[in-house]
């Protein structure tokens, strides 16, 4: 494993938290019945379940009650750097890809 491109890195950091953010918010309006029925509500609030599967879905299970919104927000963190990270590795190996074919 080579270095990481942290510009890619934190570029996708920072988009994925405006992602979170916009999904976390659009999946409260929906448990609180204020969501509108636009396509870009829908979608986003589909996309939470996809952006917090790791710790929130797998995690949630083994979770202690009243540990509140720090440890949401501990998981939140942790799951875009792992996205983050994860697209930055995609990234990298298709440019590796790249490079190999056109020699």
């Amino acid at each position: 494993m080579t270095r990481i491109n942290f510009h890619i890195f934190s570029l996708s950091v920072i988009v994925l938290s405006v992602l979170m953010t916009y999904s976390v918010m659009a999946e409260y309006a929906s448990e609180e019945g204020t969501l509108s029925s636009n396509a870009i509500s829908i979608v986003l609030r589909k996309t939470y379940t996809v952006l917090m599967y790791p710790t929130q879905t797998l995690f949630n299970l083994i979770s202690v009650k009243g540990q509140g919104f720090s440890i949401f927000i501990i998981r939140l963190i942790f799951n875009i750097l792992l996205y983050g990270l994860i697209i930055e590795r995609l990234i990298f190996f298709f440019t590796f890809l790249k490079k190999r074919k056109t020699k």
